[in-house]
């Protein structure tokens, strides 16, 4: 939380001043990616109620998620 203080107030000597609007933006974009990924996930469990076999839904989302990482 230091590094983080320092480079909002301009003080880390190898930082661009971290300005609030890029700040706000990194959490947004966050915030959309974490939003993202439960829809995906809330999906599939909707979808498992159609589906006899619940792995195949855990692979599913298990192999989504290491395609996106």
């Amino acid at each position: 939380m230091g590094r983080l203080r320092r480079s909002l107030a301009g003080e880390h000597p190898r930082a661009e001043r971290l300005g609030a609007v890029r700040a706000l933006a990194f959490v947004g974009a966050v915030l959309l990616g974490v939003l993202t990924i439960y829809c995906f996930w809330l999906l599939l469990s909707v979808g498992a109620f159609w589906v006899v076999r619940l792995e195949f839904i855990v692979e599913l989302f298990e192999g989504v998620y290491q395609a996106g990482r």
